[in-house]
């Protein structure tokens, strides 16, 4: 099956059949691991990825100027995620904001608008299968993750890139749906059952997408699933050996 347009290449493509292909595996933007570069950069390195999957002239940004145009780019949507004409509107030792995020994300001509997730409700569920819905569309959809009881406090950011169904004999389903999740902390790319994003309990498969938090907090959903970015490639991604 051919990869529809938006979706990262090396990933399968949304909505499509796979078998239990080999997860983890590495995440890369022309040729660098799609990796945070520091504790409080893990939206940052989301909105970089996003916008290379939408914008090849990124990609060859970082192709070019390697690991250290990788960190600039994530400085600068640091920066701007978390500065409001030209003014400081939230602090950057303390990561970025899902509005911040929202207001400066970008996947070819789409743009995000931030939900927070009670992922316990039924309204949250159904935020999660919005996220879902939208990146089988072929649009990437980044999520905020986190702990805490009753209610869970943002603390990462991963990108959801693609959600295929998968052949499970072994649960005696035919099609279940998988997400595949870039989690930014390892630079991997991680998949996780749907039903184990959905269930109340913490699965570690959900742990190791969410980079080792348990609970979906906050998605930054599109505003309208509008197709056609600019000719990509999106991140690329090799097994780990």
């Amino acid at each position: 099956m051919s990869v529809p347009s938006g979706v990262p290449s090396g990933v399968p493509s949304g909505g499509g059949r796979s078998g239990r292909d080999a997860y983890p595996r590495l995440a890369t933007v022309g040729g660098v691991r799609a990796r945070q570069v520091d504790g409080t950069t893990c939206g940052a390195a989301v909105l970089v990825a996003l916008a290379a999957a939408g914008d090849v002239r990124v990609q060859e940004r970082v192709r070019e100027g390697g690991e250290q145009a990788w960190r600039d780019l994530q400085r600068a949507a640091h920066r701007a995620a978390t500065t409001w004409h030209g003014l400081p509107a939230w602090p950057r030792a303390l990561g970025t904001p899902p509005w911040g995020l929202a207001r400066t994300a970008r996947w070819g001509p789409v743009r995000y608008r931030h939900v927070p997730v009670a992922d316990r409700t039924r309204r949250g569920r159904a935020t999660l299968r919005a996220v879902a819905a939208a990146v089988r569309e072929g649009v990437p959809v980044p999520l905020y993750v986190g702990g805490g009881r009753p209610a869970p406090v943002p603390r990462h950011v991963v990108l959801v890139t693609d959600v295929v169904l998968v052949t499970d004999p072994a649960q005696g389903l035919d099609e279940d749906p998988v997400w595949t999740v870039l989690e930014p902390g390892s630079g991997g790319l991680h998949r996780v059952p749907e039903r184990d994003v959905l269930a109340p309990g913490a699965s570690a498969a959900r742990r190791a997408a969410f980079g080792g938090w348990t609970r979906a907090t906050w998605a930054v959903l599109p505003v309208a699933s509008t197709r056609g970015p600019r000719d990509h490639e999106g991140p690329r991604t090799e097994e780990f050996s």
